[in-house]
């Protein structure tokens, strides 16, 4: 289960740090996007990321590497204790145009995955932690050495020809949009695949396979994710019965809820309550 103090919480530049942490098997983070880019390393353990339509396994050592507005998200299975450590940042605060233009109008694209084996990988990854403790850290001069330690991690992947011009992938991002945007107004609503494609004046069929290469997973698997990620805020920050939150979730009966949030979480939702709120 990964611990649930991820909010971005920026300090003088926009730059943040989240480390996550799971000793459960199935943990999952729900696929999402954002405007930043996000630079992951793998502390111990291993991860399953899905980016973009790509998956990759992280393992201890390796760098991940999430560009603006990629659709993404964690998987972690079979392993004990996993760590890895993230910084998300605003691409603006290392001072290259072509590197921010480029990757926000997502003509750039760079390799998701960094492993341990490559000649300049182990730069990488003490740049990224360099980076992280500093933020960390928030010592006199902090923001110099997260800015230098970024600028570094990007002039070695230029070094490297990491950096390629990528396909204009603007339809599939313009429909995860118009998912997501429709889930977050209607999640308490009866929703169906056919309610979503109706939605989107697309065949159920066609939406099916759609949403699965771009969300890599069902429909159905994922609008229970998201309606379960809203019911641990409501668990966490409110008083709510747990009947209550349930049916506030989407969910048509408290049993079938708790059947959920256990499947998806290795717990149910009164133990987690007690316990993210001792």
């Amino acid at each position: 289960m990964f611990k649930d103090d991820f909010k971005f919480r920026y300090k003088g530049i926009p730059f943040a740090t989240y480390k996550a942490e799971s000793y459960y098997n199935n943990a999952v983070v729900l696929s999402h996007e954002h405007a930043e880019i996000e630079i992951i390393t793998i502390v111990s353990g291993e991860a399953d990321f899905y980016i973009g339509g790509n998956t990759c396994k992280g393992e201890k050592g390796d760098v991940i590497i999430i560009p603006p507005y990629n659709l993404h998200k964690i998987f972690i299975h079979n392993t004990a204790h996993t760590v890895y450590n993230c910084v998300c940042f605003d691409l603006k605060i290392i001072n290259d145009e072509s590197i921010t233009k480029g990757f926000l109008t997502q003509m750039l694209n760079v390799p998701f995955l960094i492993k341990e084996n490559l000649s300049f990988a182990s730069k990488l990854y003490s740049y990224q932690v360099n980076a992280f403790n500093a933020y960390e850290g928030q010592k006199k001069g902090w923001e110099l050495e997260v800015i230098g330690n970024l600028s570094l991690f990007f002039a070695t992947l230029k070094s490297n020809d990491c950096f390629v011009k990528a396909e204009h992938i603007k339809n599939e991002k313009d429909f995860s949009k118009s998912v997501i945007e429709y889930l977050n107004d209607n999640f308490k609503e009866h929703i169906t695949s056919q309610t979503v494609s109706k939605y989107l004046f697309m065949s159920n069929s066609y939406f099916c396979r759609k949403f699965k290469k771009t969300f890599g997973d069902t429909f159905s698997n994922y609008l229970n994710a998201f309606r379960l990620e809203k019911a641990k805020t409501l668990l966490r920050h409110t008083g709510k019965q747990i009947s209550q939150i349930a049916s506030e979730c989407g969910f048509d009966s408290n049993s079938y809820f708790g059947k959920i949030f256990k499947i998806f979480y290795g717990i149910t939702p009164l133990n987690y309550r007690k316990k993210v709120g001792s």
